[in-house]
């Protein structure tokens, strides 16, 4: 995985565990977006990080279909104030990108 995707996967890991100690061992699944692309994948593969949300413990953050449009809202800040932002590519993955 390349420099700014393993950053990035550290800031979620970081939120995630900050609002949600409960679930410390199941912060999702991260993917670099070219073995996104080995595997066929349609989006999210011009990003710097694959988060793979299923229904885990990142999914109130990353899916809309949760409803939680705070938490959504408080990790794009906290994604945005390091210049990158995230966007849901499907109910159980989203992509992030740089500014």
């Amino acid at each position: 995985m390349r420099i700014a995707g393993k950053r990035v996967a550290k800031i979620i890991q970081t939120f995630v565990r900050k609002h949600c100690p409960e679930e410390l061992l199941e912060a999702g699944t991260f993917c670099d977006p070219a073995d996104w692309r080995a595997r066929g994948e349609l989006y999210g593969l011009c990003s710097v990080l694959i988060v793979v949300h299923d229904g885990g413990a990142l999914a109130p953050f990353c899916n809309h279909d949760y409803l939680n449009h705070k938490a959504m809202h408080r990790l794009a800040q906290r994604l945005a104030k390091a210049k990158f932002y995230i966007e849901q590519c499907t109910c159980w993955y989203s992509a992030v990108y740089k500014l």
